[in-house]
């Protein structure tokens, strides 16, 4: 699989959505315990919703439309969750800050790939 710039932005969003889950839990955000309960049902939903994007690295390889299509919602609510922390200014806010900017460069090199290449 050849690395290209969309994977490396790819990549690195996923690393800072895992990077954004640790600001949230030793942030102590507090929806952790108002929405979820407990941290370990936090990480583990999140954990879950983690492999989506993750397995999709596959599907880009493989150059399916579909997994283009998905990685603009995925793109679209990170985009989302680092405008809600830089609002409500809870514990997430710096790496939100990161997701925000490298979701916009995903759905720019997204768009790019989809035209170039007419996928």
């Amino acid at each position: 699989m050849k690395l290209t710039k969309l994977m490396i932005i790819y990549l690195s969003l996923i690393i800072l959505h895992i990077l954004h889950l640790l600001e949230e839990i030793f942030g102590m955000a507090s929806f952790i315990i108002t929405s979820y309960k407990n941290t370990y049902l936090f990480l583990f939903i999140n954990i879950i919703l983690l492999i989506i994007p993750i397995s999709l690295i596959y599907a880009f390889s493989k150059k399916k439309k579909w997994a283009y299509l998905i990685s603009y919602g995925y793109s679209l609510l990170m985009i989302i969750d680092g405008i809600e922390h830089l609002i409500t200014q809870e514990a997430g806010i710096y790496t939100g800050i990161g997701l925000i900017i490298f979701s916009f460069l995903l759905i720019i090199y997204l768009t790019k790939e989809i035209k170039n290449r007419k996928i």
